[in-house]
């Protein structure tokens, strides 16, 4: 029994039994987007698109919060289904699922309907909805409807390109994270989503400067994920919010991730609050700033050079622990702090070779792990430095 199949039978959402009587069709990808209050014009764009150029099946999860009687999105959700529904025929239906043929085109749209009913919980959010989309691809990948192997992951406020199914005709690996950048115009919107867009280059950048293997970018609507990595760490975390970074940080340690060179993803610039944290969230603070173009800030470049300190020292831990003593002293707190001697001891008992060691203490190192480090670095020696500040230094990001 594969990894797949193991999970679908145990760990999947209920809607995968809906499945049953599914139509024997075929197409050859799948991509998969949730929906919370959102216009069609995603739909329209993907289906005078991608969806005319291959044969995908787009699955979208409209859904609701169960705390949330906002009937400005309860409307915007009813109004999406319905224009959905006008872009084909109805080939096939069963409990909250249905399938829409798309006029004139290879592709299908299988709608669930997590919104006038079943509404999702609101601590599980939009990894639930991700998680449900993630599980309907997953089974029919298993059987063998959808060719290629991989989920990709989007959101209605992504414009896809052309060939955006085509970087996994040779992809590898667990998953696959594109490039992206926002469309902003130059107003405060657009410069706030700069900003904020700086920020998130800036801390990849500098884990990739550190030599973390964590270093790539964690946002739901760039990346595919290999159906069977998918299965083997259980499917999307019901979150919500952050369910792409600790998916992300669960699939690295089953496989690569690998970050594309192209094509790149184009991120519409908007304030949501669907999600409590992220883009939509941060971006709304930063507007709301008296002078975000000098004030914002990023995290200052030394709490990288702490960190590639501390990441040089691992392959020196498998047989000695004085290179601990070389780490700053807020470093060597804060990893005592998190049980960095406890991790060292079960890596040296559970690991063969001096590789095997090192691979055993990123993994408990992890991206999660990488992040609180650096925030205690923030919080206790480097505190964050304002952008303005960093521009008139020039010193880079990382």
């Amino acid at each position: 029994m594969t990894a797949a199949e193991k999970y679908l039978k145990t760990y999947a959402e209920a809607e995968i039994a809906a499945l049953a009587n599914f139509p024997a069709q075929k197409w050859n990808f799948c991509l998969s987007i949730p929906a919370y209050g959102e216009p069609g014009d995603f739909v329209d764009r993907l289906n005078s698109g991608l969806m005319l150029k291959h044969a995908v099946l787009l699955i979208v999860v409209i859904n609701q919060p169960d705390s949330h009687e906002n009937t400005e999105h309860q409307s915007a959700n009813s109004e999406l289904h319905q224009h959905i529904r006008g872009l084909g025929s109805r080939s096939w239906h069963n409990g909250n699922l249905e399938l829409i043929a798309c006029r004139g085109s290879p592709s299908a749209i299988l709608v669930v309907d997590r919104f006038s009913s079943h509404k999702i919980p609101i601590k599980q959010g939009v990894g639930l909805a991700r998680k449900i989309a993630a599980d309907l691809a997953c089974a029919l990948v298993q059987r063998r409807q959808i060719l290629s192997p991989w989920l990709f992951c989007s959101d209605a406020d992504s414009h896809l390109p052309d060939d955006y199914f085509l970087a996994a005709a040779t992809g590898s690996g667990a998953a696959l994270v594109y490039p992206f950048r926002h469309r902003c115009e130059n107003d405060a919107l657009g410069r706030a989503t700069a900003l904020y867009e700086r920020f998130l280059h800036h801390y990849v950048d500098g884990l990739k400067a550190a030599g973390s293997p964590y270093g790539f970018h964690t946002i739901g609507s760039i990346m595919a994920v290999h159906c069977q990595h998918y299965a083997m760490v259980r499917g999307f975390p019901k979150r919500a919010g952050g369910e792409d970074f600790y998916l992300l940080n669960k699939l690295a340690k089953t496989g690569a991730i690998i970050s594309l060179n192209r094509p790149t993803i184009e991120i519409t610039a908007r304030i949501s609050q669907r999600v409590p944290f992220g883009t939509g969230p941060a971006v709304e603070k930063i507007v709301a700033m008296t002078d975000p173009d000098t004030t914002f800030k990023l995290h200052n470049p030394r709490i990288f050079a702490a960190l590639k300190e501390w990441l040089e020292v691992i392959p020196t831990l498998a047989t000695t622990s004085d290179g601990l003593l070389r780490l700053n002293t807020s470093s060597r707190n804060l990893l005592s702090a998190m049980g960095v001697e406890k991790a060292i001891d079960h890596c040296r008992q559970h690991s063969r070779s001096d590789p095997g060691f090192e691979k055993q203490m990123h993994t408990w190192f992890d991206g999660f792990r990488t992040m609180k480090y650096l925030q205690g670095l923030r919080a206790t020696a480097f505190p964050d430095v304002a952008v303005g500040e960093l521009t008139s230094t020039g010193e880079k990001a990382g």
